[in-house]
């Protein structure tokens, strides 16, 4: 695989191992306008191929292209897909999302396959209050209704209602932690809270369910047990993992080396997975259990340059002035 970049020091072209091309087009700003996949011809134009709209379509996987549109705000308007199909995407003055219009065919009346459009209201905080599908918008005498959402003087969701009616409500502390979720059934799952704001339960509708968690003095999970059994972490004197276990005592342990580089990953049946770095602490080797080795090699700047894989596939990249 070898990689080339655009003039902004982006990564422009991608030549796979089966010599596939893919290409990435970029604006000014830096910003992706053309991605063509299977790229065949020159690809060092800074024009992209034109798409094949024309019957018999001789190589329809060829250049296989999409396109993005922006607007002045940079705010994603089109993507253009490779028929020449548009999604088109509208917002308000505070740049929301409005609505969003599959098949975009400007001038032509909204029908099933052309000009589907989905809505989207908000507040006057931001906050999204509903969604209108493009079914129910296309036939407002099915009332099929909206997808709806509502918030507290904080902001925070109270409730999602979908067009059927069934709703989701959610209940907060004092403190803002969400303490109860209650479903459409209006079953209702709880959340205790330790004194330094940590999940210590989650009691679910029913029995056999609830999960709790211990935590260590420095923050980290200790154990998580379910309804299947136990969970424990284990670390080292630098809060680095060293093991984890699982309710039916299957563990996956990791090694460190005086510099905190993770050099080794064993796998409850014992296979080990290692890894070796050179002096700059940049990974340069990882060897399976069946000694299949992957390779890295770094250009004089420290920039990958050479990746060697167990199945002889060897991928290069080159970099432009900018790196």
């Amino acid at each position: 695989m070898t990689r080339g970049q655009s003039a902004q020091g982006l990564t422009g072209v991608t030549v796979g191992a089966a010599c596939i091309v893919q290409r990435s087009y970029y604006d000014g700003l830096g910003r992706v306008e053309t991605q063509v996949r299977n790229l065949v011809g020159d690809y060092s134009l800074s024009t992209p191929p034109d798409r094949d709209l024309t019957p018999p379509y001789e190589h329809p996987d060829q250049n296989i292209r999409m396109d993005t549109v922006y607007d002045s705000r940079g705010n994603q308007t089109d993507i253009i897909d490779s028929q020449g199909i548009v999604t088109h995407f509208a917002y308000d003055g505070m740049d929301r999302l409005e609505r969003v219009i599959e098949n975009y065919r400007p001038g032509l009346i909204p029908t099933d396959q052309v000009n589907v459009t989905t809505l989207y209201t908000y507040d006057a905080r931001g906050n999204r209050l509903s969604i209108e599908s493009a079914r129910a918008v296309l036939h407002p005498e099915l009332q099929l209704g909206k997808t709806t959402f509502t918030y507290d003087a904080l902001g925070r969701l109270l409730s999602e209602r979908d067009p059927l009616n069934h709703g989701v409500e959610y209940t907060y502390n004092l403190l803002g932690q969400r303490v109860v979720q209650r479903d459409a059934a209006g079953l209702e799952t709880q959340f205790v809270y330790d004194a330094l704001g940590r999940v210590e339960k989650i009691d679910y509708p029913g029995t056999g369910m609830d999960v709790s968690f211990r935590y260590y003095p420095t923050g980290q999970y200790r154990t998580m047990a379910d309804g299947v059994g136990t969970t424990t972490w284990q670390y080292d004197g630098l809060e680095r993992i060293e093991q984890v276990s699982d309710p039916f005592q299957q563990v996956v342990a990791y090694g460190y080396d005086g510099l905190g580089n993770r050099t080794r990953l064993i796998y409850p049946d014992a296979r080990q997975v290692q890894y070796d770095y050179n002096a700059l602490g940049q990974l340069v080797r990882v060897t399976d259990w069946n000694q299949q080795l992957t390779e890295y090699i770094f250009n004089a700047t420290g920039q990958l340059h050479t990746m060697r894989r167990p199945n002889a596939v060897t991928s290069t990249y080159t970099y432009n002035d900018a790196g």
